[in-house]
């Protein structure tokens, strides 16, 4: 998210042409749907964009540490 807008782009299109476009189709809806089910009803949670990112950077950095 540091990246300028014209540099986020060229990375997204970078990652495109590599994994190829993603294609949502009705598995991934009837899961969205079923997972936002379960947090209206209470069985989920959810967390904020900012620990999701702090998490993810925790595991980044524990995986660079437990490298051969």
């Amino acid at each position: 998210m540091e990246l300028d807008p014209e540099s986020q782009r060229q990375l997204i299109d970078e990652v495109e042409v590599k994994l190829g476009p993603y294609e949502p189709n009705n598995a991934d809806f009837e899961e969205a749907y079923e997972r936002l089910q379960a947090f209206d009803r209470g069985e989920m949670s959810a967390i904020s964009a900012e620990e999701s990112m702090a998490a993810i950077r925790k595991l980044i950095a524990d995986a660079k540490q437990n490298r051969p």
